[in-house]
């Protein structure tokens, strides 16, 4: 268990440069159990990024799987629903945090950022299947909000090295008021009526 801390104090630090990928466990001697076919399954799984059945392992008891992809993205499974929408406004909160705190001098105290609520995020679940960018270009408070356009993006198009966000595809806006201390989500009704766009 101390190996696995280290390795994640040693992540955040930066200390770790080549690519990640990570699966978790719930009982060691289960894993010496893995017969070979289901060693090879995780060796596929390891290499490809893909899952040839499911990517939650009996012997492993896994919740989550991570793996590094190109262009500072990531693909994360989650066995619960609910812990993945946890995990996302926690760190949608501390982005959003980082940012708007960044450039202060040194006497100013930071702004605090309310924790993002998760049933704002299941608003988007429907376009979540079809795959969504939230964009956070903007550095700093704007009339003491900061705003997130969040983007519709089919898998192709995550293959790209350059994603092109058009305002076409763009179908809602997520924005922190900070002298509210509060979140607000503005959904396109027209797009997500049938929980995906079909724009050209």
């Amino acid at each position: 268990m101390e190996d696995v801390h280290l390795f994640f104090q040693q992540l955040n630090r930066g200390r770790i440069t080549e690519e990640i990928k990570w699966i978790d466990f719930n009982d060691l001697e289960m894993v010496k159990e893995l017969t070979p076919l289901e060693i090879s399954e995780l060796l596929y799984f390891g290499h490809m990024k893909t899952h040839l059945h499911s990517p939650f392992f009996y012997k492993l008891q896994n919740n989550f799987v991570y793996f590094d992809l190109k262009d500072q993205r990531s693909r994360v499974y989650y066995r619960y629903l609910e812990e993945y929408y946890r995990i996302l406004a926690d760190k949608i909160t501390h982005i959003v945090l980082e940012k708007i705190n960044d450039r202060l001098s040194f006497f100013k105290k930071p702004t605090p950022v309310s924790k993002l609520d998760l049933n704002l995020l299941k608003d988007l679940r429907g376009v979540m299947q079809e795959g969504i960018i939230l964009c956070f270009h903007q550095e700093q408070l704007v009339d003491k909000t900061y705003t997130i356009p969040i983007y519709l993006v089919e898998e192709s198009g995550l293959k790209n090295s350059h994603l092109s966000l058009k305002e076409d595809y763009q179908v809602a806006t997520l924005r922190y008021f900070a002298n509210k201390k509060e979140w607000q989500l503005e959904l396109d009704q027209d797009d997500l009526a049938f929980g995906f766009i079909d724009k050209k």
